[in-house]
């Protein structure tokens, strides 16, 4: 059970890494004059929704800064309801190896090595959990 709490929490930080370490790019990036110009014709691109009108760097901005925000949610949710049982509840486990699978899918769709890497380490190790997970139960229900 040590090892597998390890794993988890392994997974969980990977998600909140991933989100933080979005948020500190958008941030922190460089604003080269290249940027800018790109920046402007997003601004100059309007987009109208029921109810509120916009332009796509706002909605860029927005989708962005809420993808980070969630990610960082997403792996402190794990951690704040890590248990002996949800050490062992398969399904849990199993929507969170698809969550990380899904987030592995779309970063090597879309992105660069350290999302990728970081969704990996996520999949990899609740898949681990729920791997361990499944042979515990198998082998309880042997001993019976």
């Amino acid at each position: 059970m040590h090892a597998q709490r390890k794993l988890y929490k392994t997974g969980a930080w990977a998600f909140v890494l991933v989100g933080t370490g979005h948020l500190l790019t958008y941030w922190l990036a460089p604003i080269t004059s290249e940027l800018t110009a790109m920046l402007n014709v997003m601004r100059e691109f309007p987009i109208v929704m029921p109810g509120s009108t916009g332009n796509l760097y706002q909605y860029y901005t927005g989708f962005s800064l809420m993808m980070g925000c969630l990610l960082i949610a997403y792996g402190m949710q794990a951690l704040l309801t890590i248990s002996d049982q949800a050490l062992q509840n398969t399904r849990l486990l199993a929507f969170h190896t698809l969550v990380a699978v899904l987030g592995v899918t779309l970063s090597v769709m879309f992105f660069f090595v350290v999302p990728i890497t970081f969704m990996a380490v996520a999949m990899i190790t609740f898949a681990l959990c729920l791997l361990l997970a499944h042979r515990s139960k198998t082998n309880i229900h042997k001993v019976k």
